[in-house]
């Protein structure tokens, strides 16, 4: 067994398979500049209580690249007023593709940093939401902040640790494999 191949075996194997719809509200418009709504809405930091201090950063949205797959649509969670050793996290969001055969629908996507690649067999009711939404699947960074390596007087930067971790954005579940289905927007009432 190739070494991707067993990884992607331990990523199907150790991860619930969780499916979300996104339908929320419109986001406020200071809310993400750059993010989608229902990914803004979607982006909450893991650590609870950090309330309107949590500023999300978007990059890639929308991108020739997410679209065909191939690279992530970043979401930059930062503490507007960071504290040493406070949290920060990047969410990496890989667009999903499908192809479909005699057996059902599958999803194709990348993962761990678009290092790797995986696949998932949707049910009839994921099935029938790809005809009015698209895909992703997300992987996150964990971090913290410590001091700039730029100097600076106090100034504070985000070390992320390089493991990506495979995410959840609905259960907020870390090691936790879901698709996230979200309206295209031509579809929103």
């Amino acid at each position: 067994m190739s070494a991707m191949t067993g990884r992607m075996l331990f990523w199907t194997l150790a991860t619930a398979v969780a499916v979300v719809f996104q339908t929320a509200p419109r986001p406020p418009a200071d809310l993400a500049a750059g993010c989608p709504e229902s990914i803004a809405r979607l982006s909450k930091p893991l650590v609870h209580g950090r309330g309107p201090d949590v500023v999300l950063t978007c990059r890639g949205w929308p991108g020739a690249g997410v679209a065909a797959s191939s690279a992530s649509a970043d979401v930059l969670v930062r503490n507007a007023a960071p504290r040493l050793d406070d949290p920060c996290e990047d969410q990496h969001y890989y667009r999903v593709t499908f192809i479909e055969d005699a057996n059902g629908v599958t999803a194709l996507f990348r993962i761990a940093g678009g290092t790797s690649t995986g696949s998932a067999r949707l049910t009839s009711e994921e099935s029938r939401m790809i005809l009015s939404a698209d895909a992703y699947v997300t992987d996150v960074q964990l971090g913290t902040y410590v001091p700039s390596p730029n100097g600076g007087h106090a100034a504070l930067a985000c070390r992320l640790d390089p493991t990506y971790h495979v995410y959840c954005p609905a259960t907020r579940g870390v090691d936790q494999f879901c698709l996230t289905f979200v309206r295209r927007s031509r579809d929103e009432p």
